[in-house]
């Protein structure tokens, strides 16, 4: 792939992949105020709980992994963050959000795609890490779901009353 990439757009470059791994979040937040202000708090809670496992999981893999990265040689390629980010965030948009709604679902996949294919054109991954950014990246929101499913199932609302 990079040999093609290579071949094909040997100058390519563009930073917007930076700004893009957030679409799904901002268009999230969006439409939840728009159409579903009652779900934002849970999605907030996603979010907080799905950043602190993509920050922890990812960040330690990179370091076990030693994956040399296409730009210098620095130890910290695999997996993409980025591409971490916008798949995580796609995963809960679509959760939250979109049920039902496939052009809504293809949008936000197709923006964390297009993010992925972006870091391999910028050079800055291997496709495999991107790949794993991706499975990464669905595989911590899933968890945040689950997390917070959890500990909003646990809650009692029982009111004790003193006689």
């Amino acid at each position: 792939i990079k040999q093609e990439r290579d071949e094909a757009l040997p100058h390519f470059r563009t930073h917007i992949d930076d700004y893009m791994q957030f679409a799904p979040l901002i268009a999230g937040y969006s439409y939840g105020f728009a159409e579903h202000p009652d779900k934002l708090w849970t999605y907030t809670k996603e979010i907080l709980i799905n950043e602190l496992i993509v920050g922890v999981s990812v960040n330690s893999v990179k370091r076990w992994s030693k994956v040399p990265s296409i730009v210098n040689g620095s130890y910290n390629a695999f997996p993409s963050g980025h591409t971490t980010q916008a798949f995580s965030a796609a995963t809960l948009f679509n959760d939250n959000f979109a049920r039902g709604n496939v052009w809504l679902q293809t949008a936000s996949y197709a923006s964390a795609s297009t993010v992925g294919v972006l870091r391999i054109l910028n050079e800055r991954h291997w496709a495999s890490d991107v790949v794993a950014g991706a499975g990464f990246g669905i595989l911590s929101a899933k968890l945040s779901e689950i997390i917070t499913k959890d500990v909003s199932s646990k809650r009692t609302h029982t009111v004790i009353v003193n006689p």
